[in-house]
């Protein structure tokens, strides 16, 4: 990428010195003057310090400061002090809370203002890093973010920098939105400001979205979109209007795709290659057709338009009408009157629709509003081409691809909706019996729907304890398997690991050959891989069983590095193994062996869930 003479003056200290710590002034970031604070004190008793409020931000989006509370006394001393709340972010987001102060004294101060919502694409950097400072812990911004970004403000200075400072396009960030193809990323290694004008009504949408968004939690299943007509307020055509004319060189991944336009081009226009009639060598902004430009192809035509009879012609909209090349056996992409990008032409109704309702296309229940499921779509008498978003069905004649698409009381046949099956109805799968009823597979005589076991009855498979169920749960060689509500408490006997809600069914010590439920063996204790031996247990979910020399089977439990944090093994050697996510143990930063910043199994003592959701 080619920047300007200015650009191409400065060095890129980020990329060649990441220790150090840029000095781009942030003041652009705090737009206000309001000088509004709080202190909202309070004063703590017996011994325990109260918990100070954060300052509301400024009334033009200036943070404020946090306030601070007193910490209590007792005979024994002054109580330790609390955490103050994060102070409210006015028209911007929220940031982190104050720092606790242990002393005995005072309590911590609380937390300043968000990022202000001003129309400057510098504010969009600050956003995105108050939210990873916000929703990240250490170890994961480590890895995103490197060791070098101590708190949102230098996180911001660094990626600023790049954006507006830096003429290099290498991006050295591993995940998140600083990651190549993330937000940060493409902003700071990609985007180049005098190719753009910034929209700052996009860039205020951007802002906004990032300061309402929450810190991911665990999928929803039940989760579906929100309605037709969703857009991304941070995609680079709302943040940014092209600059570039015709003949201009541009940034090739930049350039019009199926579903987004030139980013840098002008109108009529699009970025291409050298060698796709583009006459230079280097990417150039190359003319193409607008409505009533001549054209021999699509290609020849620019962003939402298409060849119609030799002429460029503006794909048509929501609500417009669209048509396939053959209408009693439509294609899907193979299309006569297009519809612009996004949208949808239905091979029936032959009208342009946006995604998110019923009728539009979808790939997955998800894309479809609630009450609604992802179902073929009969067109001359097929239903193998078009799946569309469809009102669930409650009949034989209602298509589906799985129970999704049904009502209640209705499940899949692969097919068809069928009317959920009665309490001795043959049956093939548990999805047909009606709810509190499985089909009992495992009857040698006769296949049909059966009531579902209760808590404490014998059992042979978990399908027969009922979905609300722990399952069916080995407490032993005595007792043997039964159905449980909850899976089985320390010292209970226990036929595997699955039955125990420490995940550890082992022989606990040789005066025994029974197997219970065990904590496992904590850190610095002595452990072993053999679950029967009486001896050493493995060791607690989050610790790593490392042999002692000499050993082949035992040794003594070591903490597992976190997300972002140091995995050598108590040898000093960098070990994949050393990670509690299950990540490789590498050096990206040149700062020493890390973890990435995968999530934590529950299995092994985490919740399964990253910053970002993953």
């Amino acid at each position: 990428m080619r920047r300007t003479d200015a650009h191409q003056r400065r060095r890129a200290w980020f990329y060649t010195g990441l220790a150090l710590v840029g000095t781009l002034p942030l003041a652009v970031l705090a737009c206000g003057s309001d000088d509004s604070s709080s202190s909202n004190d309070s004063t703590g008793t017996d011994g325990v310090g109260g918990s100070g409020t954060g300052g509301s931000a400024g009334d033009n989006g200036s943070p404020s400061a946090g306030g601070s509370s007193s910490g209590g006394s007792s005979t024994s001393g002054g109580g330790s002090g609390g955490s103050g709340e994060a102070g409210g972010g006015g028209d911007g987001g929220t940031s982190d809370g104050g720092a606790t102060n242990t002393d005995g004294n005072t309590n911590g101060t609380g937390g300043t203002g968000g990022t202000p919502v001003v129309g400057n694409i510098d504010n969009v950097v600050a956003a995105v890093c108050g939210w990873e400072f916000n929703c990240c812990d250490e170890g994961e911004r480590a890895y995103r973010l490197s060791p070098f970004a101590d708190d949102a403000e230098s996180c911001t200075e660094r990626l600023v920098f790049a954006l507006r400072e830096s003429n290099a396009t290498d991006n050295p960030y591993l995940s998140g939105p600083a990651a190549p193809g993330g937000l940060l990323g493409t902003l700071g290694y990609v985007v180049n400001l005098s190719r753009v004008t910034p929209n700052s009504d996009g860039i205020i949408e951007c802002i906004e979205s990032w300061n309402d968004r929450d810190c991911n939690a665990a999928a929803d299943p039940e989760a579906r979109c929100e309605g037709p007509g969703e857009s991304d307020p941070c995609a680079l055509t709302n943040l940014f209007s092209p600059k570039l004319e015709v003949g201009d060189e541009c940034t090739l991944a930049l350039a019009e795709t199926a579903s987004s336009n030139d980013v840098e081009c002008e109108v009529g226009s699009t970025c291409l290659a050298v060698g796709e009639d583009n006459p230079n060598d280097f990417p150039t902004c190359v003319s193409r057709g607008l409505a009533d430009d001549p054209c021999t192809a699509d290609v020849d035509c620019d962003f939402n338009h298409y060849c119609d009879a030799g002429n460029c012609a503006e794909k048509a909209g929501p609500g417009e009408a669209c048509s396939y090349e053959d209408s009693e056996d439509p294609v899907p992409g193979d299309y006569d009157v297009q519809c612009a990008a996004g949208l949808f032409c239905h091979p029936l109704e032959l009208e342009c629709m946006e995604g998110c309702q019923i009728g539009s296309s979808c790939g997955s229940d998800f894309s479809c509003p609630t009450g609604s499921g992802c179902a073929p779509l009969e067109v001359n008498e097929s239903s193998d081409t078009f799946t569309v978003c469809t009102d669930v069905g409650s009949s034989a004649e209602a298509a589906c691809n799985s129970d999704a698409d049904c009502a209640k009381a209705y499940y899949c046949d692969g097919a068809n909706c069928q009317a959920d099956k009665t309490s001795g109805a043959a049956c093939a799968s548990h999805n047909e019996c009606a709810a509190g009823l499985h089909c009992d597979l495992g009857n040698t005589v006769e296949v049909t729907c059966v009531t579902n076991l209760s808590a404490g009855d014998p059992c042979t498979a978990a399908y027969q304890c009922g979905p609300s169920s722990a399952g069916c749960v080995n407490e032993g060689y005595v007792a043997g398997s039964s159905c449980r509500n909850s899976l089985l408490p320390a010292n209970s006997l226990c036929g595997s690991n699955a039955d125990c809600r420490s995940n550890r069914c082992e022989v606990a010590d040789t005066s025994t050959t029974d197997a219970t439920c065990v904590a496992g063996a904590g850190e610095g204790d002595e452990c072993d891989a053999l679950p029967t031996d009486g001896t050493a247990l493995s060791c607690a979910p989050g610790l790593l069983c490392f042999g002692a020399p000499g050993s082949v089977a035992g040794g003594t439990c070591e903490a597992q590095a976190g997300p972002g944090s140091d995995c050598e093994n108590p040898d000093g050697d960098p070990d994949d193994t050393m990670c509690a996510n299950g990540s490789t143990c590498s050096d990206p930063w040149d700062e020493g062996s890390i973890c990435s910043d995968a999530a934590i199994s529950e299995q092994n003592g985490g919740s399964g869930i990253a910053c970002d959701g993953t």
